[in-house]
């Protein structure tokens, strides 16, 4: 069974995926093999490794033949993408990781089996209390705003850049040069996280789908499974 982690801007997984497809998402990632290596492949471009981190919206998949992946997702918004970016990739597509990080996340779940453990290892490897924002106060105002929103609408975007004192266009490419991703993406990713939110309260999919801006409880079910590579069922469970 996949075990998962769920934070507001982070999300871990302990799972085995021996023949995932490519694909694609607005996370950056770390994975890591609970025991063993894993195959990797990034833009088409195949290796091996003990673990890799990989940059939010690029082509890629990883497996191990036998064992379990220790997957970690960070928001692309967060203090653990930049910590990411910094320390790891560089401006790269994406990085192997040096064995002692890979130790460390790796003890981290082996040694109590804890996903929690492994967000611990993480933070400190990142540094994060030691990172400081770089973005535009504007932009920050508007991810805590979306934060606090219940659902995702059609006409959210109009208020953002209102309250930004802002034309859409112009918030929209504002937010794109300090995010690095189109605002449209964002929201859509962001919709998947107050569905998540809204499952963990109610345990209702149909509910969860509505409240957080879906048409309906398939397509959150859909993008969650194509996003990700967890069923809602699953997440549920875990």
């Amino acid at each position: 069974m996949t075990e998962c982690l769920f934070q507001y801007d982070r999300l871990y997984l302990n799972a085995a995926y021996h023949e995932p497809n490519e694909h694609r998402h607005l996370l950056s990632h770390i994975i890591v093999g609970a025991s063993q290596r894993i195959k990797c492949s990034v833009n088409h471009y195949e290796f091996e490794a003990e673990g890799v981190c990989i940059d939010s919206d690029i082509l890629h998949t990883a497996c191990a033949e036998n064992g379990e992946l220790i997957i970690c997702l960070f928001d692309k918004t967060s203090l653990f993408a930049e910590g990411l970016a910094r320390r790891y990739l560089k401006g790269q597509n994406y990085a192997v990781l040096d064995e002692e990080t890979v130790l460390k996340i790796r003890n981290g779940w082996l040694d109590t089996h804890s996903l929690a453990a492994v967000d611990e290892v993480i933070t400190n490897v990142l540094g994060i209390t030691n990172i400081s924002p770089l973005m535009d106060e504007r932009i920050q105002k508007a991810l805590e705003t979306l934060k606090s929103y219940e659902s995702i609408e059609a006409d959210c975007i109009k208020a953002l850049a209102s309250d930004a004192c802002l034309s859409v266009s112009r918030f929209s490419h504002l937010f794109k040069e300090n995010v690095g991703i189109a605002l449209c993406r964002y929201l859509a990713l962001e919709k998947i996280r107050k569905g998540y939110i809204h499952l963990l309260k109610s345990g209702n999919i149909t509910d969860a789908a509505m409240m957080a801006g879906f048409d309906s409880p398939s397509h959150l079910a859909a993008t969650c499974k194509r996003m990700f590579g967890i069923s809602l069922t699953d997440f549920l469970k875990s």
